[in-house]
């Protein structure tokens, strides 16, 4: 089966004010606004075998607005409940279904296949970045090309850049620092200018379980990502220049394709992010804890879901023992930063971003350990009896032990 686009006309960017590339928080609302698709796809169901099993210059250019839409309706809530009972109460538990009424039950080898070249930029970033091809230049100015992996894949690898998709560098992070072979089995180099990224499909069996299906996108993208227009050499997004491996880089650029196997339907649902927008557009608008749980999914080939911690009064050991048991048994885990006007406390108390994403990865003594997708500035431990002042109470893991860590 194939999927066609028809070409769009180019859109009028001299308006655009550009921006900075900075690090951005993420931010999972995302307003209605039209983009034109670059990335050519195709989706095929062959039977073949499966073989898939410091710094960035500037600070933040600019924070995010508080959410929109279902979100707007103020601070009364200590978390984003009333906005996950109000998209549920309208449109149901988010229950995506397979592309152009493929089986979606189907547990056989098939294969999507899906090729990518220049996806979608955001339209505030596309006089700052260009695509081209991440390197390191030698002290003889020689350039230097990064190598695909440089020994097991770890989550110091996965650093956000300009982009808002802070979700997704975490959600990264945490299978490379628990389960890295998973990470090193899904990319592959063909040698000719292109890398395939094997992902799992995957369907929410239930509302908060994401399960996959038991087909494999292989999605072959160009190893063109965006760059710094003003550094040729230096990713703008995935920042695999500073990590010296471009494995980030393509699986990025894997995620924002990833949309070209989406059903139509599948927009009708809010939890699931904004198909509007495509490829880089639509990783810039943040992910939810539903989409996170995708992503652990997709990357792994194991069920992941969406959790929710407790916010009762004094629920603090209870959340301990819930975030300790995930921490030992080697369950990736991303957490969020609730927007600023649902802050029950003061975040820079811990160094903490609102409307952010972490990677959960160690609790002692009371307190919480997390991991920033910058790679840099670390909040501090946060104690466990004050992790719902600033977090939202839903979260996304991996189910299972994976004995990883």
């Amino acid at each position: 089966m194939g999927i066609e686009h028809t070409p769009k006309e180019a859109v009028d960017n001299s308006s655009v004010q550009p921006r900075k590339p900075g690090l951005r928080p993420d931010n999972p609302g995302s307003p209605d606004q039209p983009s034109r698709l670059q990335s050519l796809a195709r989706a095929r169901e062959p039977a073949q075998s499966q073989n898939a099993d410091e710094e960035q210059a500037g600070a933040v250019s600019k924070d995010r607005p508080a959410e929109q839409g279902l979100l707007a309706g103020g601070a009364e809530n200590d978390d984003l409940s009333a906005w996950i009972a109000a998209a549920e109460q309208h449109l149901g538990k988010p229950e995506p279904t397979a592309a152009d009424g493929e089986d979606s039950t189907n547990d056989t080898e098939e294969r999507i296949e899906v090729a990518a070249d220049r996806l979608d930029i955001p339209d505030d970033l596309s006089a700052v970045v260009e695509y081209g091809r991440p390197h390191r230049t030698d002290e003889g100015g020689e350039k230097q090309a990064l190598p695909l992996f440089d020994g097991i894949p770890k989550r110091e690898d996965a650093r956000q850049g300009a982009l808002g998709d802070c979700g997704v560098i975490a959600a990264m992070g945490a299978v490379a620092g628990t389960v890295p072979d998973k990470i090193q089995s899904s990319v592959r180099d063909n040698e000719d200018g292109t890398v395939t990224v094997s992902l799992h499909e995957t369907e929410f069996k239930d509302g908060d379980v994401v399960t996959p299906t038991g087909r494999i996108l292989d999605i072959t993208v160009t190893k063109d990502v965006p760059v710094l227009a003003e550094k040729p050499g230096e990713a703008a997004f995935a920042r695999c220049t500073n990590a010296g491996v471009t494995w980030p880089g393509y699986i990025e650029k894997a995620l924002g394709a990833v949309d070209e196997t989406w059903p139509p339907e599948r927009g009708q649902n809010p939890l699931l992010g904004n198909p509007v927008e495509r490829g880089y557009a639509r990783l810039d608008k943040g992910t939810g804890a539903w989409t996170q749980a995708e992503i652990l999914a997709q990357l792994t080939g194991r069920p992941a879901c969406v959790d929710r911690l407790n916010t009762d009064p004094g629920a603090a050991a209870d959340n301990e023992a819930v975030l300790t048991a995930l921490v030992e048994s080697g369950r990736p885990t991303v957490v969020s930063t609730v927007p600023d006007f649902m802050q029950r406390a003061d975040p820079k108390v811990y160094k903490l971003r609102c409307q952010h994403a972490y990677e959960l990865i160690g609790v002692e003594d009371g307190k919480a350990l997390l991991r920033n997708p910058y790679g840099h500035k670390h909040p501090d431990p946060v104690p466990i009896a004050e992790f719902t002042k600033h977090f939202n109470s839903y979260y996304a893991a991996l189910e299972g032990e994976t004995g990883g860590g």
